[in-house]
């Protein structure tokens, strides 16, 4: 996506995975590299990191994928509205039939 973190790159700091290990001195993910490489995230300067967050590309990503599984979901439903439609005609047909043999 080529973003780093959620919102900003600058929440790396105050990740808890962070504090947990505090010998790794990375000024952000390795991740977060434009050219990513084994401890490229010591350095945070514009040229070497992805500034803007994820948020923003994962939302795009969410709503084109919602787009398709709510056009998805709305032809199913009128294949079940179809239906229902065909099985009252045919309850209709074979109560008519049921009536005539009495």
């Amino acid at each position: 996506y080529h973003c780093c973190g959620a919102l900003t790159f600058s929440q790396w700091q105050q990740s808890q995975w962070l504090l947990d290990n505090p010998n790794i001195n990375n000024s952000v993910p390795d991740s977060c590299c434009k050219t990513p490489s084994s401890y490229c995230g010591v350095r945070d300067h514009p040229s070497n990191i992805w500034y803007n967050g994820c948020i923003h590309q994962f939302e795009d990503e969410l709503s084109r994928h919602l787009l398709i599984l709510g056009a998805v979901g709305c032809g199913i439903c009128l294949i079940q509205v179809f239906g229902m439609i065909l099985s009252c005609c045919l309850y209709i047909k074979l109560k008519d039939v049921d009536d005539s043999y009495y």
